[in-house]
């Protein structure tokens, strides 16, 4: 038997806890299958920099499936 999934990855910004993500998913089905942060990532705005240092806000790379 075989099995396939289709699923987007794409990046993200959110301004979250760490366990926000896996929680969220979670509670709308789906499971977290690689979660990555990407601390060489330079936000380009102003606004979006600001962001970051102010809060902490990162970018990342979530893949989530269908549980």
């Amino acid at each position: 038997m075989t099995s396939t999934a289709t699923a987007s990855a794409f990046p993200a910004v959110i301004n979250l806890s760490a366990d926000k993500p896996r929680v969220f998913a979670e509670a709308a089905g789906l499971t977290i299958r690689t979660l990555r942060e990407h601390p060489e990532y330079r936000f380009l705005t102003d606004s979006a920099q600001g962001a970051s240092e102010t809060w902490g806000v990162k970018s990342i790379s979530l893949l989530a499936v269908k549980a």
